[in-house]
């Protein structure tokens, strides 16, 4: 839910959103919605996931756990999006 939430917000901004996620030792990061340097709108959260996940639909980081250096990792890419952004380096030609 909150992942929408953040979502709508940034569309409606028009502002990048960069989230990440991470469960066992596995983890993904992206940046959605807002223009890019080049302006060419991306898409976002919802645009790709229209349907939230039921409750108890999916794997949990209570059962399954997350590696330390996953979050890490996962932060990092994450890092590396943010300052793309602001030094506007995150258009592709």
């Amino acid at each position: 839910m909150t992942r929408y939430l953040l979502s709508d917000a940034a569309v409606t901004l028009d502002i990048p959103l960069v989230s990440g996620a991470a469960i066992s030792s596995a983890g993904q990061w992206a940046v959605y919605g807002g223009s890019t340097a080049k302006g060419k709108r991306r898409a976002c959260y919802r645009c790709l996931w229209p349907k939230m996940v039921e409750a108890g639909g999916n794997d949990r980081c209570e059962e399954l756990g997350v590696y330390g250096v996953i979050t890490g990792m996962v932060g990092t890419g994450m890092a590396s999006e943010v300052i793309k952004v602001l030094l506007g380096k995150d258009g592709r030609s």
